[in-house]
């Protein structure tokens, strides 16, 4: 009941139970637009963003749109440093020369007001399909489908951008027969149900809430990814995982090597790897962005040691920046802050040199006790001229700033985050209680994982109980490995934790109280049931 459910019918993950499109604002006007401009075989440009996220939706746009025959389609992914996020007036002009019939935007755009008020001016219509928060008026485009507008009476406000994207995709097929131009172009309409695989991907990356809608287009997108129904780079990168695809895995295997091609390249690369289907092709790419991958790590783990220097253990919120951090690299590191102090943090890096000097990018997370949309309300309040940019979600948002403002930002946002949430660190832990020893087994960790789509709001089951440590050991990453005993159970218990403060080490007391959940991974301990501790407190 705590994850909200309360009865089988919650857990039903059949695509019947998905809340219709017709709710969602403008999808109708969406839709129409799209349908004519495919039939009169005019030019479309996709814009999607540089987080996996905006890469699925970038190639379920492309594919759903081929196979509806739209003839004259691209897509462009700016780029994170050169271009900075979504439709902005600096990137519309470049587009300027070669200006398409309409623009479509995936997972970027509710706040595109001036790009897209210079598109209109030069006669591209500009449909948003997103779903961040928009600002307090939409931009001008011809249609805006995002669930998060004021006036949207959709139900599922928690759609990743490649779940609205994949409601727009179905909507334009309808209307596409509703014209009869599948009987005229003696075509099939698509069978929507193969982009599902690109949905579950986007939408686990992307940590929104796993509410009951996402759930079934989740737990349906894996059910076809591990039936090997899913693009052939997606294939490549899971080997034979392909066949135990669950949230976890997904989530810290596959989306991490896709992507690390947006934070330290370019997207682009990982995006041409989704729609590749030539396998010499895919295993170059495929090459390449496990490289990027293994830079990536090295350089985080830099950071994060840098970062842990800065810290400030009273503080109600953490900020951090140093000169050398890579822009790409911020969001991740944010993240893995905030879950390891459970406080909002803001992580900086230097971003351009513009004539009133260098501006700082910021990536913020908070727990869930923070609403950052309402904070920075409150910030751009107290002060309207701190904030150059901002957008995002309660949890998650992108920031920036003047680098001579850096102190009073700080200042401020730290008072604000104090006055939001003043326990952040003392709120209890809450866990599903004891686990039973009977099922501390290769078979219940292996169904905990599949059994359904866990995520952002809907967790994985967290127990906690009482061990005797009998041997310890750490690696130079942090990564505390543990054999543990356990009263009414024979054999020794393996376990680890991630990112162990060496400091730390070695743990002096016998006895330990564990905050924990049972994983069984190809990654950890040959492939055999661990327990993966959260919380370590000696008794």
């Amino acid at each position: 009941m705590a994850r909200g459910v309360y009865g089988d019918e919650d857990l039903n993950a059949h695509l019947s139970a998905l809340p219709r499109p017709d709710a969602l604002a403008d999808i109708d006007k969406a839709a129409d637009l799209l349908a004519e401009t495919v039939m009169a075989k005019r030019s479309i440009l996709i814009i999607g963003d540089y987080d996996v996220d905006g890469a699925m939706a970038t190639v379920l746009a492309l594919r759903a749109l081929k196979a509806m025959r739209a003839e004259r389609i691209r897509y462009i992914i700016p780029h994170r440093i050169r271009d900075g996020y979504g439709l902005t007036s600096s990137f519309a002009q470049r587009l300027l020369p070669d200006l398409p019939h309409l623009i479509l935007t995936v997972d970027n755009g509710i706040r595109s007001h001036e790009a897209t008020h210079l598109l209109n001016a030069k006669g591209c219509k500009v449909v948003i399909c997103d779903h961040h928060l928009p600002d307090e008026h939409l931009p001008p485009a011809a249609a805006v489908v995002n669930p998060n507008r004021a006036d949207c009476p959709f139900a599922a406000k928690n759609l990743a951008g490649v779940g609205v994207c994949f409601y727009l995709m179905c909507h334009l097929r309808r209307r596409l027969r509703e014209r009869k131009h599948f009987m005229f172009n003696g075509i099939m309409p698509p069978n929507m149900v193969q982009f599902l695989d690109l949905v579950a991907i986007g939408t686990l990356a992307d940590m929104v809430p796993m509410d009951r809608t996402n759930r079934i287009l989740v737990e349906r997108g894996l059910e076809r990814i591990r039936q090997g129904q899913t693009r052939p780079g997606i294939k490549h990168l899971l080997h034979y995982r392909h066949k135990q695809a669950n949230s976890v895995n997904l989530v810290f295997d596959l989306v991490p090597t896709l992507n690390a091609a947006g934070r330290l390249d370019d997207m682009a690369l990982a995006v041409a790897f989704l729609l590749a289907d030539n396998q010499q092709e895919i295993a170059a790419k495929s090459t390449e962005l496990q490289r990027l991958n293994r830079q990536r790590k090295e350089k985080i783990t830099v950071m994060r040691n840098q970062a842990k220097e800065m810290l400030d253990d009273e503080a109600p919120a953490l900020c951090c920046y140093d000169a050398s951090w890579h822009l790409g690299l911020i969001g991740p590191l944010a993240g893995s802050m905030c879950e390891e102090y459970r406080r909002p943090v803001v992580v900086f890096a230097k971003e351009i040199e513009a004539q009133d000097g260098a501006r700082l990018r910021g990536s913020v997370r908070a727990p869930e006790d923070i609403a950052l949309d309402i904070l920075f309300d409150d910030l751009n309040r107290e002060a309207p001229d701190l904030l150059i940019r901002y957008g995002g979600h309660k949890r998650a948002a992108g920031i920036t700033i003047a680098e001579r403002d850096l102190a009073r930002f700080d200042a401020l946002y730290k008072r604000l985050a104090a006055r939001h949430q003043s326990t952040v660190q003392r709120e209890p832990i809450l866990t599903d209680g004891s686990l039973p020893v009977e099922h501390l087994t290769d078979a219940d960790a292996r169904f905990l994982a599949a059994c359904l789509p866990w995520g952002h709001s809907f967790p994985p089951p967290l127990f906690d109980d009482e061990f005797t440590l009998v041997a310890q050991e750490i690696s130079p990453a942090g990564t505390l490995s543990l054999k543990l005993r356990r009263q009414g159970f024979a054999n020794v218990i393996p376990a680890v934790k991630f990112r162990y403060e060496h400091a730390n080490y070695p743990i002096q007391a016998t006895k330990l109280h564990l905050v924990y959940r049972l994983l069984c991974e190809p990654w950890i301990n040959n492939g055999k049931w661990v327990i993966k501790i959260e919380h370590l407190a000696e008794q």
